[in-house]
């Protein structure tokens, strides 16, 4: 058995990558950069192996490094480190081809970030709920014997472990609308999203959201940042840089759910993650962003709106039209009241809502004491109901809760943010055209590349 993981998950074009490895025999790497179509970039040839204990899910492993050379004309992107122990006669390795893009071992994950000018479009890998999920090492922030005492205190994590979207364990159930990979995965939201966009001619630098916890100037000269998936673990710093991002005018597009729940701190020169979510006396953990400063605020929903619906086939939920707004709906021949997605269990596997009621005028609007902006726009509801949902603790309401489609204009800066509301878009975007026609119609516009802009509301 052969196990890596990068010294650093995100590296600029023309840096070393640092590949931590153990294994039985002499191994060879082969370098991709994941997208429409996959390329193998490099190849190491016989390495010498070393096959070293494992460790725990707390403490940095420590493993035999290898340096992996790469060039500053490499492009941003996804990369995947394939490993084969030798000697080995797989068809995959001896035609560079990449096989079994999800994998529990043979694997590891990092980024290239560009070293030429940057593109106006940035999307963001999260990695930190990747590792937030890592159960190599036995242990992750869903289980964990080990309590840091802070500051700050909490459950920690290693970032220095095999695992982080590739080649480790994973705390998650199988997901039976995609059981090809684990939920928390690349494979699994991230990739079926990149693959999309760089078909359809997007061509996006790429980060983490750690890099952007480091390095708010990563955002300079951005008209678009675009997350996907479950974009669950957010730090401080993450928030603050998207928060000033949006003031200045920049846009986001959010194409999953569950985002910004938890906050995290990085510790250990960068190197790992404490989260506090051990609930009080209140019924919330220190770490809730709802009880520091609420997602809806940046991201106009939130989970505890939602819900959950963690195993087996769930209630058939999708979208119902609320708003005709022609920057999102152009071309799908959608209308008012008009239902998308359900065929396709489009809402779940968790989804982000906005407290409402229903107007008179036949349209739903955010309703106190939620802090959803006031200018947020509802474009489309997904109702859920008390059966199989997990609905997270909030204050008694009479209002039910249902994922929730929208976009608000930030009133500081007039930067937008869409936001679909459920993990499963990226899966359901494989081939659903009105998903895809949606999803094109948003990145387009925020992207100032066609008329049909948001006006403000």
């Amino acid at each position: 058995m052969v196990l890596a993981y990068p010294g650093r998950h995100s590296i600029r074009a023309g840096d070393d990558l640092d590949l931590l490895v153990s294994s039985g025999a002499k191994f060879e790497v082969l370098i991709y950069r994941y997208g429409a179509p996959s390329r193998l970039l490099w190849r190491s040839g016989a390495l010498p192996g070393r096959q070293v204990p494992t460790g725990n899910c707390v403490d940095e492993w420590e493993w035999p490094c290898h340096r992996i050379p790469t060039s500053s004309d490499w492009p941003s992107g996804v990369y995947i480190a394939a490993l084969y122990e030798l000697p080995d006669d797989s068809m995959a390795r001896r035609s560079g081809r990449l096989a079994r893009l999800d994998a529990r071992e043979g694997r590891a994950l990092f980024l290239v970030r560009s070293a030429q000018r940057p593109s106006q479009l940035l999307y963001k890998i999260p990695m930190s709920t990747y590792h937030a999920y890592n159960w190599s090492g036995k242990g992750s922030l869903y289980w964990n014997s080990v309590w840091c005492d802070g500051p700050p205190p909490g459950y920690k994590v290693t970032l220095r472990r095999p695992g982080g979207g590739i080649g480790g364990l994973v705390t998650e159930l199988v997901d039976v609308y995609d059981p090809e990979s684990p939920r928390q995965t690349f494979a699994h939201w991230d990739a079926p999203f990149i693959t999309w966009l760089e078909s359809n001619g997007f061509r996006p630098d790429y980060c983490t959201d750690l890099d952007l916890a480091r390095d708010d100037s990563l955002l300079r000269r951005r008209r678009l940042v675009v997350s996907a998936g479950h974009d669950e673990y957010w730090t401080e710093e993450t928030r603050a840089a998207t928060e000033a991002f949006m003031a200045a005018g920049g846009n986001v597009a959010v194409f999953g759910g569950n985002t910004c729940f938890w906050r995290i701190h990085l510790v250990d020169g960068d190197t790992a993650l404490i989260c506090n979510k051990v609930a009080g006396a209140s019924g919330f953990a220190p770490d809730e962003w709802s009880q520091i400063r609420p997602e809806e605020q940046l991201t106009g929903v939130a989970y505890r709106n939602g819900g959950g619906w963690w195993r087996g086939p769930r209630e058939a939920v999708g979208y119902r039209v609320t708003s005709a707004a022609p920057w999102v709906f152009a071309g799908t021949g959608l209308e008012v009241g008009d239902a998308f997605g359900e065929d396709r269990h489009l809402v779940g596997y968790e989804c982000d809502g906005a407290r409402h009621e229903w107007g008179d005028d036949g349209r739903p609007h955010p309703v106190g004491p939620d802090v959803t902006p006031s200018n947020f726009q509802m474009l489309a509801v997904g109702e859920l109901t008390e059966g199989g949902w997990h609905f997270t603790p909030r204050p008694p309401t009479s209002v039910a809760n249902a994922a929730t489609m929208g976009w608000y204009r930030d009133q500081r800066g007039g930067g937008v943010m869409f936001n679909a509301a459920t993990t499963d878009w990226a899966r359901v975007l494989r081939d659903d055209q009105v998903v895809r026609k949606i999803t094109r119609n948003v990145m387009a516009s925020l992207l100032g590349l066609t008329s049909l802009e948001p006006c403000s509301p």
